[in-house]
């Protein structure tokens, strides 16, 4: 979900769910939190490069993901969550 790629000292972490647009969910969390620690810690990283797979940063929150997480009433996920 997250890629990671060192190339002479620039880590390229890319946010890889270009079917989501990207969009954030704890598993896409949880990589970004693993690649800004190893940005953190390794000394060959000099710089950081975040990027998004497909054409799209990052939407933001994963709506579907998230509205399911929540249990919202299946009215409300019908009428504003996408299939």
């Amino acid at each position: 979900m997250v890629l990671q790629n060192l190339d002479s000292g620039l880590l390229t972490i890319t946010m890889n769910r270009p079917d989501r647009r990207n969009a954030l969910n704890p598993d896409m969390t949880r990589g970004l939190v693993e690649a800004a620690r190893r940005a953190a810690e390794d000394h060959e990283v000099r710089a950081v490069l975040l990027k998004g797979a497909g054409g799209t940063f990052c939407v933001g929150g994963d709506v579907r993901y998230n509205s399911r997480a929540l249990a919202l009433p299946s009215i409300w996920v019908r009428k504003y969550v996408p299939p």
